[in-house]
């Protein structure tokens, strides 16, 4: 009896009840007052009552075929598990459960009672015999495509993926997708796009053909492009009434809307700090930027935009977010998508949007129900909280586009202007399958709203105030269905808000803020909606926030979520007076229809149908419409997921209580919102109703005087709690009252029961009666007093005698007396470690009188659900029932021999297998029943079943096994340092039901890391393993990487791996094994000069060298590996002419240009290269160094090092030591030594500092350029002022050295120090200038000479003279005598000498030279001067030659001039002589001494540069005149010069003594040359001179001047007219 109590129960709580009653109804809460400016909106929640199922579909469409299958013969389904399956009936829950039963899997609904699934091997002829399928058959390949497909032009196509695809595999079939030879490629949840442009047309169906056998695409249809359809319009749609009249606001805030279009200005000041997030990914290039005609901006912005840079082009929802889907390709201008459109909705969802504008749809398959049709229904329906929204077309009476033909969108046509008509261009429907779009249409001409400043072709004109940084206009003007989906977008969002803030409904589904959009809509122009020009009207959010008849607010009621289950429905009870009209509107996201089906078939899956009733029984049914309302008379609609029943005001009168009803006639469990205006208020009143099985029996087949449960159960269906009632049962056969007792209050939605035990006395027809409410406590909705009396429910039970008994044997043999012995003793235990068949014996016992036959029928295997122990399943394995004997079976009358018969009912598990290849396949665990029925053949209701119940026992086996342990030559796998090695352990379920296994590995060395199935993870459990299946675990051990030579070959990890089970505690397997580690001979090379690393060969830079430097290259060697290295190491010179050495830690080697080297693990050594850079190396000379360290021929390092030989500009000065001077009046020169250290070719530039007044300091022609590693030497002339006074440190000369090549430059300074030495020094002047010539022959001379002491030590000197020839050999015929000298001369003090001189007859005519020294005390000449002298000729005592009279003489001269005078009038006569300007002689020549040799020059230069010596012009005298006739050109400045022969008069000449001083003693000092001056400065090189232009003078009237020609008047003939007065 327990099993029947506890089935009863089950039965009772499983009843399929809606959860419409958990919606609060309490009303006050929400109670809005009119001077809010906002209508009282309120929810409700309607009642559970029984709905009648619409008869089932018995044909089916697919690709344009409409047939009946039941005429056709089913093919059996393919490897792919797809097949159609038609049930008898609508109603979805059964249809789920029998399809459970066969483990199928729903992949497409065709319509209400037809389905495409996918089936289990072996599956097919279970769900075939299952009594609700009508047909089952394959899915088979025709009707898996478009016929429009056999057009070869078809380029692109959809395909619709199987649901039961996981997300994750879907990268992968694009791959193959390509890989097969599509062009293009693009998969998301639910479809694929793919591109065979490139294929040859007769190719593409083959391949399409191949497509659809594979059982991942369901359909395959034409795949369309995408195309974008393209203040006034917020007036127009209501929302201005809101924002003028309402106190609340509606402006879109907490609101997110996903826009998807070409692209977002996201400067646009009108959404700035609004853009939650622009996503891309969708789309066909990176870029979000609106760059072509800036459609996306101007969309964006009608739908939020918040009119910053002109209010009058404000948004519908100006504080609502944003979310953008970019999907133009910018340089192309192409519009498209990758992905499905599930996919974007979803992210859009998961961006926490909750509409989505959508102002575009496809370029094709206008009215019909594509792939994105049914991706859109599919999210929809799954997730419910997202409105998409897509614009209707442009395309006229062509049609609606797809995606707006989804079930589940909100599908938007465009008005046209003010008078809010239908656009003519807009999309008119009614789609292909009949269902009514557009949905609603809104504004959508002239629309003033953003423009994308990078739009390159605006589509639109200007509108509006305000400009972009670049001057374009901020505003344009559109129209189009595009601007009308815009402005209902930004309205749906707006509902939304209402609902959220007013209603108090935080998660209002998109089928309630669909519902409210429509119900709030105006008809516009005739009353006839619904049509398929404007579908349920203009959107008006005024009257859909405000809903008023005149002055009369009224009230909005909503429900939102119900779930009802087919052949169930709500009612929704109201006190509601007719007079101000009715608006209500249904509306639910349905279960996405078949793409596949044919286009005219139904795509309707979930049937609800809404019925208004009014107060004397009058019923309007949903979209039953005539002339724009309601009419009676008309049938359900079976087309649509939208709902409407409308009556005008002033229609019908009667207030009173009137009933809305929700009926799901059809299709699986749907959820749904329904809307409801009137002037009314929610009646809450109780309802108690018997469900389908009210009275539930524990044996549908009763015998006579057995004990047997009834259960009783009702609810309360009504809006208000029921108080206590009265609940009798009856028997009306017998008039027994079986039950009679008074129930506790029920709440609304409550169930309440009772179970009672009763046997029946008699056979036949029993009938129970159950009534509710017998004392009519409870005022309800349906009752005997009012409504439909719901309150009575009866049920007739067949009861049979007891003719026959099942009795099924104890352990023991011996048959049970009593039922509950009975029950026990058909309780079996099944040990399947040995056998797949268990056999239970059993007798069939007659009981009644006379002979009889007896049928023994067994039914099938089935499994009690573990979860819900009165659910009956199918089992997991496939199982056989057999009786030993065959029937019908012959028995006596009972008690007389014979009157029973023994059976053996063997079961069998067809699934076990023993003793196979494999481990033995025990029969699954679990807990079985069969029921054996014992009845009269003639008389099968006389029977009596018993119940046997099989309890197979768990079974906990395992096998482990390990694969990949041990390596070919039978050794321990083993691994590489930082590598890592795998093996596998696979584990198998060898047990007979599913188990969870976990592994868990450890290894004992440090360091070392275990990780399971690709993860770092070392513990893991393994998938759940259904029976017999095995899973292989991959096992990864790493070894750690070489640390100091370790780990080592030697080296053994131990790896232990425990397999443990969930399911058994007891159960562990180990498993041990090595893991060893390979040798690995590894080493590196670290190149490094001067502790700085060169890095490897390629990204090793040049090292900078000088010549003859001493390069040290370190090469640290390391052994890297576990085992030791043998080395070598060789060194390649590039030009081995270049000197290097090699050591190791300090110690030459022996071989340097090949070193062995041998390292144990872990160490290193360092071998020095001594890189010798020659000393003659210049600049840009380079070597490359190229060391080879070899373990092996393959294995090796090699480091390249290359040493150039820098651009280096160095030099060195060296300055003279103990630099000293004389005070002498002459310089000292002191050497300066130069080198230049460097490795380029420099200039040189000297200069020195300044020194104090009197000092003169200078370089002689000191060295200009200097070669690499070069040394000169400048020569410093320093000459100090006299009478200084010696000193060690009497001067510091700054010496300033620059130096450059190229583009470098170096400066140097040096100092040096000069000390004056203690110098006695005279300057003598004598005062003569010039020569003393024509001296008298012995005439003595006196010569008074001036001594100055011009050194630093006081003056003591005596006093040589003498006359020498200009060859310095003195000469005879002079007599020469000088005083005795001076003694005791200070410094600075002055003094005279007398020398005295006699030219002798003997002495030469020629000039000679009078020297004068002072002698120092030791002979040293202190003081010189000189003076050229010269004796009158000998013999010469007057008169000419002085041989004539004087007066003789004169006359000579007298008669020499007279000749020269007549020959000087001759020549003048024939050339004009100008005055030379100089004399021959130059007067006072005869006092100057000559010893320049100038007056000599003077003597010979005849000529002076103005003379004209003939009429003729030389070439000089022309070029000259035409150098005078241009411009004088600057020159360049000269430098100073020395002079000339002698220094002017009044300079003193370097070198020597000042004039007038006394004449120095003996021969000069050899004249030191001075150094030399800086050169002139070059001048810049002249512009050219622009041709001379030479103007003619007048030639006089008498012609050309005599002997003159024409070239040389041009030139000199102005000159001449000057000259002659004539000019």
């Amino acid at each position: 009896m327990s099993g029947r109590w506890l089935a009863v129960t089950l039965v009772v709580l499983l009843l399929p009840l809606g959860p419409a009653f958990a919606a609060s109804t309490a009303e006050s809460s929400h109670l809005q007052v009119e001077e809010t400016g906002l209508g009282p909106v309120r929810l409700v929640s309607g009642s559970t009552v029984t709905s009648e199922l619409a008869p089932a579909s018995t044909t089916l469409d697919f690709g344009g075929l409409s047939f009946d299958p039941i005429n056709r013969v089913p093919l059996a389904p393919g490897p792919d598990g797809l097949a159609v399956v038609q049930f008898h009936h609508a109603d979805g829950h059964v249809q789920m459960a029998a399809l459970r039963t066969a483990e199928a899997t729903v992949l497409d609904h065709v319509d209400r009672s037809s389905m495409v699934v996918r089936l289990q091997p072996g599956t097919a002829p279970m769900l075939a015999d299952d009594p609700s399928v009508r047909w089952l058959g394959a899915y088979e390949i025709e009707w898996r495509m478009d016929a429009s497909l056999a057009d070869e032009s078809v380029e692109r196509y959809a395909l619709v993926v199987a649901d039961d695809l996981r997300p994750d595999l879907l990268p992968r079939l694009v791959v193959e997708l390509l890989d097969a030879g599509a062009d293009e490629a693009t998969c998301g949840i639910g479809q694929c796009i793919i591109s065979l442009e490139a294929m040859e047309p007769s190719a593409r169906l083959t391949f399409v053909d191949g497509l659809a056998r594979d059982g991942r695409f369901l359909w395959i249809e034409p795949a369309y492009t995408m195309e974008v359809h393209n203040a006034v319009a917020a007036g127009l749609a209501g929302v201005v009434d809101v924002r003028n009249n309402a106190s609340f606001t509606l402006d879109g805030s907490g609101e997110t809307i996903a826009i998807t279009d070409t692209g977002l200005d996201r400067d646009h000041p009108d959404i700035a700090g609004r853009i939650a997030v622009i996503d891309t990914s969708f789309g066909l290039d990176p870029s979000p930027a609106d760059s072509n005609a800036g459609h996306g901006t101007h969309v964006a912005l009608t739908v939020l935009g918040d009119g910053t840079g002109d209010s009058a082009a404000m948004g519908m929802a100006p504080a609502a977010s944003l979310v953008m889907y970019p999907l133009e390709h910018d340089p192309t201008g192409v519009f498209g998508r990758q992905g499905s459109l599930y996919e974007m909705l979803s992210d859009a969802d998961q961006s926490t949007a909750r509409v989505s504008v959508n102002a575009w749809g496809l370029n094709g398959g206008h009215g019909d129900y594509t792939s994105d049709s049914r991706s859109v229904d599919q999210y929809v329906d799954t997730f419910g909280a997202l409105l998409p929204v897509f614009s209707a077309s442009d395309a006229g009476a062509t049609g609606i586009t797809p995606p707006a033909t989804a079930k589940n969108a909100l599908a938007v046509g465009a008005s046209n202007g003010s008078n809010l008509l239908p656009w003519a261009d807009s999309g008119q429907g009614p789609l292909a399958d009949g269902r009514i779009k557009p949905d609603v249409i809104a504004p959508g001409m002239a629309v003033c709203s953003g423009r994308a400043e990078e739009a390159r072709y605006p589509a639109g004109s200007s509108c509006g105030s305000g400009t972009h940084t670049n001057g374009d206009p901020l505003y344009m003007s559109l129209s189009g269905t595009s601007q009308a989906t815009a402005v209902a977008g930004g309205t749906a969002s707006l509902v939304r808000e209402y609902i959220r803030e007013e209603a108090g409904l935080t998660m209002p589904s998109a089928a309630l803020v669909k519902a409210m959009l429509i119900n709030g809509a105006r008809d516009v122009g005739a009353a006839d909606i619904p049509n398929g020009a404007e579908g349920w009207g203009h959107i008006d959010l005024d009257r859909t926030v405000r809903p008023m008849d005149g002055t009369t607010m009224l009230t909005t009621f909503l429900d939102d979520g119900p779930n009802l289950r087919a052949g169930y429905g709500l009612l929704y009870s109201f006190d509601l007076d007719p007079s101000s009209g009715i608006d209500i509107t249904l509306s639910w996201s349905d279960t996405p229809g078949s793409a596949a089906s044919g286009t005219t078939s139904t795509r309707l899956i979930n049937d609800l149908d809404l019925v208004l009733v009014s107060p004397d029984g009058t019923r309007w049914l949903g979209n039953d419409f005539a002339n724009g309302f309601s009419t009676t008379g008309g049938a359900a609609d079976d087309i649509n997921n939208v709902e409407r029943i409308r009556v005008p005001p002033g229609a019908l009168n009667g207030a009173g209580a009137w009933t809305v009803e929700v009926h799901h006639r059809g299709g699986q469990s749907q959820d749904f919102a329904i809307v409801v205006v009137a002037d009314a208020s929610a009646t809450p009143t109780a309802d108690l109703v018997g469900l389908e099985r009210s009275i539930l029996l524990s044996t549908d087949q009763p015998l006579k005087d057995d004990v047997i449960s009834i259960s009783m159960s009702w609810l309360n269906q009504g809006t208000a709690q029921a108080p206590s009632h009265r609940v009798v049962l009856t028997d009306l056969t017998e008039g027994a009252v079986l039950y009679d007792d008074v129930r506790s209050p029920l709440a609304s939605g409550g169930i309440d029961s009772h179970i009672i035990l009763h046997t029946f006395s008699t056979t036949g027809t029993h009938t129970l009666e159950l009534k509710l409410d017998t004392d009519d406590d409870v005022i309800e909705l349906n009752d005997a007093q009012q409504g439909t009396d719901n309150n009575v429910f009866t049920l007739d039970v067949e009861v049979s005698a007891l003719g026959v008994r099942v009795i099924p044997y104890a352990d023991d043999g011996t048959l049970p007396a009593t039922s509950q012995e009975r029950d026990a003793a058909a309780q079996h235990d099944f040990d399947v470690r040995n056998s797949s068949d268990i056999e239970i014996p059993l007798r069939v016992q007659h009981e009644g009188t006379g002979n009889r036959t007896v049928t023994v029928t067994v039914t099938q295997v089935q499994a009690i659900d573990d979860a819900l122990p009165g659910v009956l399943l199918s089992p997991k394995d496939a199982w056989s029932k057999g009786l030993n004997e065959t029937g019908p079976y012959a028995v006596k009358e009972y008690g007389a021999t014979g009157d029973h018969r023994d059976l053996t009912l063997t079961l069998t598990d067809l699934d076990a297998v023993f003793g196979g290849t494999g481990p033995d396949r025990y029969a699954a665990s679990g807990t079985y029943v069969v029921d054996v029925k014992a009845s009269y053949t003639d008389q099968p209701f006389v029977s009596h079943t018993q119940r046997f119940t099989v309890n197979v026992g768990r079974v906990d086996d395992v096998l482990v096994g390990v694969s990949g342990t041990l390596l070919p030559n039978g050794n321990p796998i083993a691994a590489e340092p930082g590598g890592s090695v795998s093996f596998s352990i696979a584990v198998m379920n060898t047990g007979n039901a599913p188990a969870r296994y976990n592994l868990a590995c450890t290894v004992d060395l440090e360091g070392w890391q275990i990780g399971l199935d690709g993860t770092a993870a070392s513990t893991l459990d393994f998938e759940p393993l259904d029976i017999l299946q095995d899973l292989p675990m991959p096992v990864s051990v790493s070894v750690p990487p070489i640390v100091d030579g370790a780990p080592t070959p030697a080296d053994k990890a131990e790896v232990v791996c425990t397999v443990t089970s969930a399911t058994d505690p007891d159960f562990s397997h180990v498993e041990i094994l090595e893991v060893g580690v390979l040798p690995q001979a590894m080493f590196s090379v670290d190149v490094s000069i001067d502790g700085e690393r060169l890095g490897p060969s390629a990204l090793a830079a040049d090292v900078k060298v000088d010549s003859a430097e001493l390069v040290e290259l370190d090469a640290l060697v390391s052994n890297l590996g576990n085992v030791p290295v043998d080395l070598t190491m060789t060194m390649q010179l590039g030009d081995p002419k270049w000197a290097y050495d090699a050591e190791i830690d300090g110690v030459s080697v022996d071989e340097k240009a090949s070193i062995p080297l041998t390292l144990q693990p872990g160490s290193t050594k360092t071998v020095t290269y001594l890189l010798l850079v020659p000393p003659t190396a210049e600049q840009g000379d380079a070597n490359t160094y190229q060391l080879k360290t070899r373990e092996s021929a393959q294995f090796f390092v090699s480091n390249t090092t290359k040493l150039v030989v820098a651009e280096e500009l160095e030099y060195v000065l060296t300055l003279p030591d103990n630099a000293s001077v004389s005070v002498n009046g002459d310089f000292t020169f002191l050497e300066v030594d130069i080198e230049n250290t460097g490795t380029t070719l420099i200039g040189l530039t000297w200069a020195v500092g300044l020194v104090p007044d009197g000092w003169s300091v200078a370089f002689s022609n000191p060295p200009e350029v200097i070669a690499p590693r070069e040394v000169k030497t400048a020569r410093l002339g320093i000459m100090a002022p006299p009478g200084t006074p010696a000193s060690a440190n009497a001067l510091e000369v700054l010496i300033d050295v620059s130096a450059s090549s190229g583009n470098q430059w170096l400066n140097m300074s040096e100092r040096l120090d000069v000390a004056v030495r203690e110098t006695m020094h005279a300057t003598l002047e004598s005062g003569v200038e010039g020569a003393l010539l024509d001296l008298v022959r012995g005439t003595a001379v006196d010569q008074v000479l001036t001594v100055v002491n011009t050194g630093n030590l006081p003056l003591a000197v005596t006093c040589d003279a003498r006359v020498e020839n200009s060859d310095g050999e003195a000469i005879d015929g002079w007599e020469v005598s000088c005083t005795e000298g001076l003694s005791g001369l200070n410094v600075d003090a002055d003094g005279t000498l007398t020398v005295s001189f006699t030219p002798t007859e003997d002495a030469p005519s020629a000039r000679s030279i009078l020297i004068i020294e002072l002698l120092s005390t030791d002979g040293t000449v202190v003081g010189f001067t000189s003076v050229e002298v010269a004796p009158a000729p000998a013999g010469n005592n007057g008169g000419l030659f002085g041989v004539l009279p004087s007066w003789a003489a004169g006359l000579v001269l007298a008669g020499v001039l007279l000749v020269l005078v007549v020959v000087g009038l001759r020549v003048r006569g024939s050339a004009v002589i100008p005055d030379m300007g100089e004399d021959i002689l130059a007067p006072g020549a005869h006092g100057q001494a000559d010893t320049d040799g100038q007056r000599r020059a003077d003597l010979l230069d005849t000529g002076v540069k103005d003379e004209l010596t003939s009429g003729a012009v030389s070439e000089a005298e022309i070029q000259a005149a035409l150098a005078q006739s241009i411009e004088p050109l600057p020159t360049p400045m000269p430098g100073p010069a020395m002079p000339a022969g002698r220094p002017p008069k009044g300079a003193v000449p370097k070198g020597l003594p000042p004039l007038g001083g006394p004449l120095p003693a003996g021969r000069p000092p050899q004249a030191k040359p001075l150094p030399p001056l800086p050169s002139p400065a070059v001048a810049p090189p002249l512009p050219a001179l622009p041709p001379a232009q030479p103007s003619v003078p007048p030639v006089p009237a008498e012609g050309l001047p005599e002997g003159w020609t024409m070239e040389q008047w041009q030139h000199y003939g102005q000159q001449w007219l000057v000259k002659n007065g004539r000019a």
